[in-house]
């Protein structure tokens, strides 16, 4: 077989034996020489972020991870024409990594501060931090992205903090009303509102009797000043319309 006979499969695809032409195999080096330029350009830029971010007090391992690396990926490229393509797998080295500014966040699904990291774009001496500005493309100024990141560290430690406040008064909440009601089932649970458009996520304690009857009592800022959030009385929905009333009316004789 000659160079210029290409065993192909399903018409396309080279074999492992094929051989490929002058041409192609010049477009198949032209295509590894692009990937390396872009290694070069992809490096430049972590290189003048993190000189960006230096500049602007910004401390590296800090506020800020600048992790260039580079990996192999396996590519299918076209050597061929667009009506005769010839198409030939090659293995090149592509960037990986960029520049992330870091932070903490609270995690209430497993009570713990995490160290969270997001990509960062410059542009025009300003800065967006996606993650970091809650998924806002605003650009800001050096000074005040770090004032945020500080912030949102503080912000952490406090979530944190309150959130084992907040465990505490969950923890001897159930065991008030499990003591006080023994025959009935004294639960942890979590309920929520939706607050404009956000939805708002609390603990309350639920309280069921044997026939049904159960309270969800939503929990204070401090231990003894839980409310009723929910609450289910059996009997009384199982009430005529004039039981319910002679009720009602019984109370305002009251």
């Amino acid at each position: 077989m000659t160079n210029l006979e290409i065993e192909v499969q399903d018409k396309n695809q080279l074999t492992l034996f094929s051989l490929l032409s002058r041409e192609q195999e010049e477009v198949k080096a032209a295509e590894i020489k692009s990937y390396a330029e872009v290694i070069r350009k992809s490096r430049e830029i972590t290189e003048r972020k993190r000189d960006f971010l230096l500049a602007n007090n910004f401390k590296e391992g800090i506020d800020f991870t600048a992790d260039f690396t580079t990996k192999f990926i396996d590519r299918l490229i076209n050597v061929g024409t667009y009506k005769e393509p010839v198409k030939v797998e090659i293995q090149v080295e592509v960037p990986d990594g960029d520049v992330y500014l870091i932070f903490n966040k609270y995690n209430s699904y497993d009570h713990k501060i995490s160290l969270q990291r997001s990509q960062v774009t410059i542009s025009s001496g300003k800065m967006n931090c996606y993650g970091l500005q809650s998924y806002s493309s605003r650009m800001l100024k050096p000074a005040t992205m770090l004032t945020k990141i500080q912030e949102t560290n503080v912000r952490a430690e406090s979530d944190f903090k309150r959130a084992n406040k907040d465990r505490s008064v969950l923890g001897y909440t159930v065991e008030k009303y499990a003591k006080l009601f023994p025959k009935a089932t004294v639960t942890k649970s979590a309920d929520g509102v939706y607050s404009g458009h956000k939805y708002q996520s609390f603990d309350v304690v639920n309280i069921r009797f044997e026939n049904g009857s159960y309270l969800s009592l939503r929990l204070g800022f401090e231990i003894d000043k839980e409310f009723i959030h929910k609450k289910v009385d059996v009997v009384a929905n199982k009430q005529s319309i004039l039981g319910a009333l002679n009720i009602f009316d019984l109370q305002n004789m009251s």
